[in-house]
């Protein structure tokens, strides 16, 4: 009967430990992500640009983006990035970094620290510290995989709401790159229907009317590429399709929720 309890034991804290390394990739993975929604460069080229994992992001470890991460003292400035010479384009500049009080920067450095050191012990050596013959090494195992698993909750969190906020200030700089398609906004809106839909074709159509110069000039920049396969790729608008009794299909477009924009 105790080895079954044993055995059971030793069962949970192998599915605790795989739960731990996949919560800590999923940090690793946030905090990638983060590093990597740093911008600069003239609007040409952040033309359809991916704001994607780089290079440098994606090769650093848990403990050396944690060492990297942002963190500035409320009273210390800002650093001043560099400009361009060149004032014929617009040149934009994107960087993310959390300011705090002396007090709360100590206490999330040791809280991050923290969590490196738990990570690298949990897969280096944390199941060799402890006893697993034992029905009490074995529960005092599993008490440290839950606690280390609470820890890195909250910190994914933590990390998960400053990149929903970045995200969102990062794939709105498609609207300074198109200030056109604030206004494919307010038309959408005006001319939806009961169901929040809108015919694509009838907002295109108004929309080159209304702005013809500013309609060439945005198909003239996506090149050979449809509007619709364009605004899938921003993050305005939700796109859709619905079927036709004569057997084809048409494009319906809303604008995404809780989106604003200001037209005027």
């Amino acid at each position: 009967m105790r080895e079954d309890v044993l055995n059971n034991l030793i069962k949970d804290i192998y599915t605790k430990i795989g739960r731990n390394v996949v919560l800590y990739q999923k940090l690793e993975l946030l905090l990638k992500d983060l590093s990597s929604k740093n911008v600069c460069g003239y609007l040409s080229e952040l033309t359809n640009k991916k704001y994607g994992l780089d290079g440098i992001s994606r090769t650093k470890t848990l403990g050396g983006l944690i060492k990297d991460y942002p963190l500035r003292l409320e009273t210390e400035h800002e650093v001043e990035t560099s400009t361009p010479d060149d004032k014929d384009e617009a040149y934009i500049s994107f960087k993310f970094e959390r300011v705090a009080s002396a007090e709360y920067i100590t206490r999330k450095k040791n809280e991050l620290s923290k969590l490196v050191k738990n990570r690298n012990s949990l897969i280096h050596h944390l199941l060799l510290e402890h006893d697993l013959k034992t029905v009490e090494g074995c529960k005092a195992l599993a008490k440290i995989l839950d606690q280390q698993a609470e820890e890195v909750r909250h910190e994914i969190e933590d990390f998960r709401l400053s990149y929903r906020a970045i995200s969102q200030s990062v794939d709105m700089l498609i609207v300074i790159q198109y200030p056109i398609l604030i206004h494919l906004v307010d038309i959408t809106n005006k001319y939806s229907r009961e169901d929040g839909w809108t015919l694509l074709s009838t907002s295109a159509n108004i929309l080159k009317q209304r702005f013809p110069q500013d309609y060439l000039e945005l198909k003239a920049s996506i090149g050979n590429r449809s509007l619709k396969s364009f605004l899938i790729e921003t993050p305005l608008f939700i796109l859709g399709e619905e079927s036709l009794s004569s057997g084809g299909t048409r494009c319906v477009i809303k604008v995404r929720p809780k989106l604003s924009v200001t037209v005027g």
